[in-house]
């Protein structure tokens, strides 16, 4: 929440997705917890393992935007940070809310269908993004001559 408050007054797109990148680890991670069977008497379900994964790639998703300041994900969160992160942040809390007001919602109760890419599939997906952005951000270190923070 301390990033989004942040990165609401900034105009600066990539940081606005970087914000909105924790929302989801953060709101995803807390329905993750929150769904846990046999926590205040939750049944069994599959969404205290799907919200984990959904965390992992949303943050990939948003750092990946944020990655190139200059394209329409971060041009667009940086004319409207106030909008963004709302907006944003109500989204994000529909999937992890809905799982906990109603763990069947969206077949929280039944394995995903063998012909769908499945968790295994977005979390390698959600690997190499964070990887491909990792280099970027390197790359744009290496050739900005930054210093390194410290004495």
């Amino acid at each position: 929440m301390a990033t989004a408050v942040a990165a609401g007054r900034s105009p600066d797109g990539s940081l606005v997705l970087l914000a909105l990148g924790c929302l989801a680890v953060g709101f995803l991670m807390l329905g993750h917890g929150l769904t846990t069977p046999g926590i205040g008497g939750w049944p069994p379900n599959l969404w205290v393992a799907r919200l984990p994964v959904l965390a992992i790639a949303g943050f990939a998703a948003c750092l990946g935007a944020a990655a190139w300041p200059r394209r329409w994900p971060a041009v667009w969160a940086g004319r409207w940070p106030r909008g963004t992160l709302p907006v944003g942040a109500a989204v994000l809390g529909l999937v992890p809310g809905a799982a906990v007001v109603w763990p069947a919602a969206g077949g929280g109760l039944a394995p995903l269908p063998r012909g769908g890419v499945g968790p295994a599939g977005l979390v390698v997906a959600a690997a190499v993004a964070l990887v491909a952005v990792g280099a970027v951000h390197w790359w744009r270190w290496r050739l900005g001559f930054d210093r390194p923070c410290g004495p």
